[in-house]
């Protein structure tokens, strides 16, 4: 899927932990966007080292810098949580939030 120079201007939220690269996006989670210039995604990394604190507002592009992988989700429709145990690792696809799909596959 080829992704606009438009939509990679678009602003996403990046965990501090990602941001300042002490972790690799390992979680991503597509909202509906709060306002004109919102892509409505969100990117976290490890929970050891991610507590939510501090994040930051990056450009699509960015983050597809970050992590090419992202790019084939970048045009999925709100509601979709993206997760992988490592940077090796596919990405699961799920409907649902990773904690609740990492209790529903036990």
């Amino acid at each position: 899927m080829i992704v606009s120079r438009a939509d990679l201007g678009l602003a996403a939220i990046v965990s501090g932990s990602v941001a300042e690269k002490r972790s690799p996006i390992l979680f991503a989670c597509k909202d509906e966007p709060a306002r004109v210039g919102d892509s409505g995604w969100q990117f976290w990394g490890h929970p050891d080292v991610d507590n939510g604190s501090d994040p930051k507002v990056w450009r699509l592009d960015e983050v597809l810098e970050l992590e090419p992988t992202l790019a084939i989700f970048i045009h999925s429709l709100p509601g979709i949580f993206l997760q992988r145990k490592n940077v090796s690792a596919q990405w699961e696809i799920s409907e649902l939030p990773p904690e609740e799909a990492a209790n529903e596959r036990r």
